[in-house]
């Protein structure tokens, strides 16, 4: 099942911090609107790769490897 998230409202009445696990900044950008408390702008297995990537770009680079 499927549930479109866009309010933070349920669980601020319980008393507790909405949070929302986001794939994009554009999302989380969404999330902060809809007033949850904590966002996540990425994955951590997202950022590992594009930094992993972008290292061995600038490596290659500046080793004339590329």
């Amino acid at each position: 099942m499927t549930t479109a998230v866009t309010s933070s409202s349920t669980p601020h009445r319980q008393g507790k911090k909405a949070c929302l696990h986001c794939a994009s900044a554009d999302y989380a950008a969404r999330g902060v609107a809809w007033g949850f408390d904590l966002v996540t702008v990425s994955a951590d297995s997202r950022l590992l790769a594009q930094a992993a990537a972008e290292s061995v770009g600038r490596g290659r680079a500046l080793t004339a490897r590329g």
